[in-house]
């Protein structure tokens, strides 16, 4: 699935979820998608969204908070994944989409482009709220809403 195609996957099940949007691919492909003036677009933060959105879920626990990101963003703060396991707020939805470039910087490619399993350490993390699979896994996902 490319990375468009999880977005626009993302963005129709979004319903009044609080969206966060990592700088670069994750917040330009978001507004593509969505035109979305009610979300939260993470410009000159780069790996700050996952911080960011925790804080909004654990002060917002009524309401479900979505993170769109992308493995640029996530590789510049990983620690983000070991808070956020230990937080666990349930409200939270954690999204990566691995495109395997810095796309703000000019597409310069990931130093572990298609070596990393993103899912994989968020599961050796215990950070349950994270989502990298995407494709098939990811729209059946939205029909199961293992998260609920």
């Amino acid at each position: 699935m490319k990375a468009r195609e999880a977005i626009d996957c993302i963005a129709a099940h979004r319903g009044d979820a609080i969206a966060v949007c990592a700088l670069g691919m994750a917040a330009n492909e978001w507004w593509a998608a969505t035109k979305s003036e009610d979300a939260f677009y993470m410009h000159g933060a780069m790996g700050f969204a996952a911080s960011f959105a925790l804080g909004l879920a654990l002060s917002l626990p009524q309401q479900e908070v979505w993170l769109i990101n992308a493995d640029g963003s996530l590789c510049m703060n990983l620690g983000c994944l070991l808070t956020e396991a230990s937080q666990a707020p349930k409200n939270l939805k954690h999204f990566v989409v691995d495109n395997g470039v810095y796309q703000t910087v000019g597409g310069l490619p990931m130093v572990n482009q298609a070596r990393t399993d993103y899912a994989g350490i968020a599961k050796a993390g215990s950070c349950p709220s994270m989502w990298c699979n995407f494709g098939v896994e990811l729209r059946q996902s939205f029909v199961r809403r293992p998260w609920v």
